[in-house]
């Protein structure tokens, strides 16, 4: 974790090139296990105005599954103690655990509540082929998919009911917050605005070059910058990926004449509806949002 004096000269080089907007939401992204009163009273001082914090479960049996070093004890120390130094803390939560019920889930989540963070993050866990939890095990079998695939939808609506119940408002698929605080970066990515990555293995998009790119993971490397330029149905399907995560969906425009009429079948289904000439997920589409997007691209 980055000391204050780091933080800092960071921030010095930024307001050095870049003009900063008053009120811009500066997010520190951290564990748990890092946290310490007079550390983040540092970072508050030097801008940093929102903390989201990678909680991911507070039951020790997942906390170990997913190798995180913080206890249910610690991470309930960080976010009462975070609340102390700042008004907008966020909290990533994770489900579809490998044996988790409705009620672990539950459970979960109302503990995040307890604390009341401004906003909470609800990701369903995927494992990717090469990482240590598919080699430990974490990828399932054709048949617990098909009972999972269940569970996980079920999953997904009690956290949309448990989290509405409590004052944070969907936004997202995975995204829930307080009014007023939504998270402007998560929105920006969603809504096809450019960004820019700094430093190792950041990801920058170049809305008006239609391109993409990647900083190399490789220290020695680093000062080659690796760029990507997206094609136009790259950049399409992006844009609508993106869109459709969103509540507000996506605007008529993005469609060409043949994702229109794949469009209306799919609203026709029941997967996709029209709100304010936009076009969004329903509830049933966003449990099979991968499928909608096939059809349309």
């Amino acid at each position: 974790m980055l000391s204050a004096g780091q933080l800092a000269r960071i921030i010095a080089s930024v307001k050095n090139i870049f003009a900063v907007a008053d009120g811009a939401e500066f997010t520190l992204e951290a564990n748990p296990e890092t946290y310490a009163k007079e550390k983040f009273a540092a970072y508050r001082a030097l801008g940093v105005n929102r903390i989201s914090w990678g909680v991911q479960s507070f039951q020790p049996e997942y906390l170990r599954y997913l190798g995180r070093a913080h206890s249910r004890e610690k991470a309930a120390e960080a976010l009462r103690g975070a609340r102390e130094i700042f008004d907008n803390v966020s909290v990533d939560l994770l489900n579809n655990l490998p044996g988790q019920t409705l009620e672990q889930s539950a459970a979960d989540l109302r503990t995040a509540v307890d604390f009341q963070p401004r906003h909470i993050s609800c990701y369903e866990l995927t494992v990717e082929r090469g990482t240590p939890l598919a080699a430990e095990g974490g990828t399932p079998l054709a048949a617990e998919k098909t009972v999972r695939s269940e569970l996980e939808a079920e999953m997904y609506l009690q956290t949309k009911k448990i989290l509405a119940e409590n004052g944070y408002a969907q936004y997202e698929i995975s995204n829930y917050a307080q009014a007023g605080y939504e998270s402007k970066h998560n929105l920006a990515y969603w809504s096809d605005e450019p960004y820019l990555g700094v430093g190792l293995a950041a990801h920058s998009y170049d809305k008006a070059g239609g391109r993409r790119w990647a900083n190399t993971r490789n220290l020695q490397d680093y000062l080659r910058r690796i760029f990507h330029r997206e094609t136009e149905t790259e950049n399409a399907f992006n844009k609508i990926l993106m869109g459709l995560r969103k509540n507000s969906g996506i605007p008529e425009s993005y469609l060409n004449a043949r994702q229109k009429a794949a469009a209306q079948k799919l609203v026709s289904e029941e997967l996709l509806a029209w709100q304010n000439n936009n076009l969004c997920a329903t509830n049933r589409g966003r449990l099979v949002l991968n499928q909608i997007l096939l059809e349309l691209m």
